[in-house]
């Protein structure tokens, strides 16, 4: 079964073969690992969480491609050329590792190392990269068929499970334990991604393991209904998602939110990467 797995997400490291087919439904068919989210209107956000996840309000989403998994320490170090240990010796003070090996989430990763991440791997696979500029000036080409943090609004989509939602508290089930690692699970350090249950989208490891960066920036939510946001807030903070091994079943809901300086690191939060989905250029 691990072999199954490294070779899945080896293929996604290595993204050599990326294309596009029509499958007979007529659903786009892509061999580099990530998963069609053919696009929708949902209901964002909670009117029974934190004051933050308020108002509920309607989203309209595009389709776009997402990964199955959080992105490994095995993919990182091949993009980043550093481990997990590395990144740890960076912390002052070091943060204690709290799970390591090649198929574990990576974590210790800031916004913008995450972003660098993206760029990067966008030009090893000869793909346009989707971020330039930097600091608070740097600005994401959603037009661009690189790879890019999801937005917030994505995110919560595919956790819920787009068109094929049932309505879960969590991505893929209303029990947490059949689909996440949390802190009544765990055993307080981060988990081999692909080990639980995986959502209605076949999506693995959204609620719980690591929380997951997104790229927008934090903002109380409008009651209007929105198509595609990606975060009008003028505050510096950047929004991650999913709870994880180290906090309660509160905080993996689909719907809960919290935001960080996006310098800031932490043993408990990692990513992963989306595709915007064009018909005629991916």
């Amino acid at each position: 079964m691990k072999k199954i797995l490294f070779l899945i997400l080896f293929g996604i490291s290595l993204m050599l073969l990326i294309a596009e087919e029509e499958a007979p439904g007529g659903e786009p068919v892509v061999n580099d690992g990530l998963i069609f989210v053919e696009g929708g209107a949902f209901q964002m956000g909670s009117s029974r969480g934190e004051t933050h996840e308020m108002p509920v309000h309607a989203v309209q989403i595009s389709s776009f491609y997402i990964s199955p998994f959080e992105v490994t320490q095995s993919l990182w170090q091949t993009v980043m050329k550093g481990s997990i240990s590395n990144q740890r010796a960076r912390m002052k003070p070091a943060g204690r590792l709290r799970g390591k090996g090649r198929y574990h989430p990576m974590y210790f990763v800031s916004w913008y190392e995450a972003i660098d991440f993206c760029n990067r791997l966008s030009q090893l696979n000869k793909l346009d990269p989707c971020y330039s500029g930097s600091g608070e000036d740097l600005i994401c080409d959603f037009t661009a068929n690189g790879y890019r943090l999801p937005t917030e609004a994505e995110w919560e989509y595919a956790a819920r499970g787009g068109q094929e939602s049932r309505k879960y508290n969590y991505a893929g089930s209303n029990s947490l334990d059949v689909v996440a690692w949390y802190n009544g699970n765990s055993a307080l350090k981060a988990q081999e991604v692909g080990h639980k249950v995986p959502n209605e989208l076949g999506l693995y490891d959204l609620s719980g393991n690591v929380y997951e960066w997104c790229w927008d920036r934090f903002s109380k939510y409008s009651a209007e209904d929105q198509i595609d946001p990606s975060g009008s807030g003028t505050m510096d903070y950047r929004v991650f998602r999913g709870g994880s091994w180290s906090h309660g079943a509160e905080y993996s809901r689909n719907s809960f939110r919290l935001a960080y300086p996006p310098e800031r690191r932490g043993n408990n939060l990692g990513f992963r990467m989306v595709r915007t989905y064009k018909k005629d250029k991916f």
